[in-house]
């Protein structure tokens, strides 16, 4: 068994960095009936996308719809659902965005299309249903667009205002339903509609800052001309820098900033495209900034030589932050020629890496609008499509490919140009205002989208019992399949195969464009059977019992299960320690069987209380400990508050603890320790000398007395003095006297003479005794 593991896992082995090169795709998602249009486009935190869509009926009577898909990592739908907002109120095609919140739900914002253009805000969960919806109505005269960003459990929208005066822009912060704050941005000195900013990018910072980006539709320092802002904010709105920039070409026609991102040492990269020129050509830039908007560098590119626009719709960095990744479109200079979708890589230093045009997707109105970096580093980009310019039908493509821009159908090139350019940067000054912003409840109607009509590919697994031949016939048959490429090396819509293993099939669809599916067919041999058997106490407590429970596994699934009690139940409740056997039966007739003895809880009978004193000295306390016996504790509560076997606690005194066993009964014991329990901590408290001198000349020496004494003084106090043949030759109750070597008033021969000393310290008796050496 374990070989067939082995060869299975090789097997799987030698087809995995073949799946891995299959990951890029090219899909489309039409109608036959609606008209679909692209808002959004994000990468799933597990895997996969998310769409967000108009649905717009090709006949006069059906209504415009909000949809929106999820998608897995193959671009194949896990739901689409379509949301009506109200039948008074159209969705604008001014725009919206979709976001994934930490919790796994979406949060929507969608401009309308009335007359005061109200912004909808939505939350739906996972799974598309509405959690919540919310609507402003604005008073706001034109050009209600928002920038969306999700920081947490807070959600930053920045609205771009025109009045008939002056352009500004907002920044309102909101946790759910609740306003932060709410503040209008202005330039002090605008005072014409083409004098005015716009927000087009926000981003959370590394270090916890905001990012706004915007565009000057005239330089603040150079008239006549376009350019863009950068500035950064706090939390609550507040600037920390801002920072104006334009282009220096004397011709030009536009400046378009689009997307800004924060590499790893916190520096800036700014993408966007220009028009510019005698006769008029787009070119794109990418631009690098200082963490605080001090311009480095820019360059400029085409994607093609000659007479074509590049123009310049998103970028995202690669996994590492060492590659900038941007999508666009490429157009011939001339009307009502197709767009081509391209990526470009660039370096850090601004040179090409890479670029690939995805020629096989030419369709009229393409443009790569949105580009997401997946998990894993491949690229998925979201755009627009019809199909024709005599029959237009609108709808979405996804196209995602390698961290090199491939796909099944495109192989990177090296056409692009590139140059060094300059900019004109200053100091952008803004007047912030805090003003009202409230959202009402909507009513957000939810049904199924089934407007889109997807080929999938799911294969077969097969299973075999251990002695029954293996005959398996795989069928990826695909409708639209230009081909099939097995990992056995055929070629058919069908294979029939003999042995255990895992087989991969790739199917190329070229119907409209081109993309693959990818999956495999198990093909394996049953195990055999195993069984265990689980311990069960829940019940023991109320009558004494434990339930036996079989845990079998068995691929062929379970056919029967008998006990050596006769009983043929999963479980079986026994009250001795006897030994148990079951058997299990699977569906291919193996048998596995385990036999176990019951292991009965044991409940406490009786508790006692434990004292160490190590360490009591050091510390003045000692440690008290419970023992439960014959079993097990579950719980311990000590008079002092604490809980546990053991508590530390400020000796003598009465201590009691009570425990609690495995059915909840409890014990209590009890203590009292008093200070005959208790170690003594003053040895050696008073200090003796080792010799005497009667006749020296220092005070300290000429008698026998303590030399050091304890704090606090010792009480009880009495010391006597023996002579070698245990005659008493001094005695005394005061510490301060001391032997002076004198008995019966004569002077006493040099030699060596005992001590005994009794005290009291703190209540505790103590003693001391030795001897010393009288010197003449």
């Amino acid at each position: 068994m374990i070989i067939r593991y082995f060869l299975t896992f090789v097997l799987f082995l030698s087809f995995y960095s073949l799946t891995l090169s299959q990951n890029p795709f090219e899909r489309s998602y039409i109608s036959e009936d609606d008209n679909v249009y692209p808002i959004d486009f994000i990468a799933a935190e597990n895997g996969g996308y998310y769409m967000m869509y108009l649905i717009n009926g090709m006949e006069a009577e059906r209504d415009t719809f909000l949809g929106v898909s999820s998608l897995d990592e193959k671009g194949s739908e896990n739901w689409s659902r379509q949301y009506t907002i109200s039948d008074t109120i159209s969705i604008s095609m001014l725009g919206g965005q979709i976001r994934e919140k930490e919790n796994g739900n979406l949060i929507l914002y969608l401009n309308l299309d009335t007359l005061n253009n109200a912004a909808m805000y939505a939350e739906l969960t996972s799974t598309g249903l509405v959690e919540d919806a919310w609507i402003n109505n604005s008073e706001r005269e034109s050009d209600f667009e928002s920038v969306l960003n999700i920081s947490g459990d807070d959600t930053y929208i920045l609205n771009n205002v025109d009045t008939n005066t002056s352009a500004s822009f907002n920044i309102i912060s909101r946790t759910g339903s609740l306003t932060n704050w709410a503040k209008n941005f202005s330039r002090p000195d605008t005072f014409l509609i083409a004098d005015s900013e716009r927000v087009v990018d926000l981003k959370e910072s590394i270090d916890g800052n905001h990012l706004v980006l915007g565009e000057s539709r005239l330089s603040p320092f150079l008239e006549g001309k376009n350019g863009g802002f950068l500035m950064k904010m706090d939390t609550d709105g507040v600037i920390i820098w801002s920072r104006s920039f334009t282009s220096l070409n004397d011709e030009l026609v536009s400046f378009n900033v689009k997307r800004v991102e924060e590499l790893s040492d916190s520096s800036l990269i700014v993408v966007g495209y220009e028009t510019s020129g005698i006769v008029p050509l787009t070119s794109g830039f990418a631009m690098l900034f200082t963490k605080d908007g001090e311009f480095i560098w820019r360059r400029n590119f085409n994607v093609k030589t000659g007479l074509f626009n590049t123009v310049v719709e998103d970028m995202v960095l690669s996994e590492d932050k060492s590659q900038i990744v941007v999508s666009g479109y490429s157009q011939e200079d001339a009307p009502l020629l197709l767009r081509t979708p391209y990526l470009l890589s660039m370096n850090l230093d601004g040179s090409i890496n890479w670029t690939q045009e995805y020629t096989q997707s030419l369709d009229f109105d393409f443009a790569l609008q949105k580009l997401v970096n997946v998990e894993g580093g491949f690229y998925g980009i979201g755009g627009i499509m019809r199909e024709s310019v005599l029959d237009p039908n609108y709808g979405l493509k996804i196209i995602s490919t390698d961290d090199e821009g491939a796909t099944l159908c495109h192989v990177p090139n090296m056409d692009a140009t590139s140059f060094a350019d300059t900019l004109m940067t200053d100091t952008m000054l803004f007047e912030v205002n805090n003003i009202a912003f409230t959202l009402d409840s909507l009513d957000l109607e939810v049904g199924i989208y089934s407007g889109f009509n997807l080929t999938t590919l799911t294969l077969e697994n097969f299973n075999f019992c251990p002695d029954e031949p293996i005959i398996a016939t795989i069928d990826a048959t695909t409708e639209g399949a230009s081909m099939y490429a097995w990992s056995t090396g055929e070629s058919t819509p069908t294979i029939t195969v003999n042995e255990e293993g895992v087989y991969m099939v790739t199917v190329t669809i070229n119907e409209e464009i081109c993309y693959s599916l990818c999956d495999s067919s198990v093909v394996a041999v049953y195990d055999l059977p195993t069984v265990n058997i689980l311990q069960d106490i829940t019940n023991f407590c109320a009558d004494g019992s434990v339930r036996l429970i079989a845990q079998a596994q068995a691929e062929a699934g379970v056919q029967s299960i008998s006990w050596s009690t006769g009983s043929s139940d999963p479980f079986i409740d026994v009250n001795d320690n006897q030994s148990y056997t079951v058997t299990v039966v699977d569906n291919c007739g193996e048998t596995a069987s385990a036999t176990a003895t019951a292991n009965f809880p044991v409940l406490i009978e009786s508790v006692t209380i434990g004292i160490d004193t190590t360490g009591f000295c050091e510390m003045d306390s000692l440690i008290l400990f419970a023992t439960a016996t014959p079993g097990e504790a579950t719980g311990y509560t000590w008079s002092n508050g604490t809980s546990g076997q053991s508590t530390l606690d400020i000796a003598p005194g009465t201590f009691s603890v009570t425990v609690t066993d495995f059915c909840l009964d409890q014990y209590t014991a009890e203590l009292e320790v008093t200070k005959a329990d208790l170690p003594n901590c003053n040895e050696n408290c008073l200090l003796f000398p080792n010799v005497i001198v009667p006749n020296s000349e220092e005070e300290l020496n000429k008698s026998f007395r303590p030399i050091e004494v304890c704090n606090p003084n010792p009480d009880a106090y009495s010391l006597s003095v023996f002579n070698r043949w245990g005659q008493k030759v001094f005695e005394t109750s005061e510490i301060e006297d001391g032997w002076n070597g004198i008995y019966n008033e004569q002077p006493q021969p040099g030699a060596v003479y005992v001590y005994y000393a009794k005290y009291t310290v703190d209540g505790i008796e103590q003693e001391a005794k030795g001897d010393f050496t009288l010197l003449r």
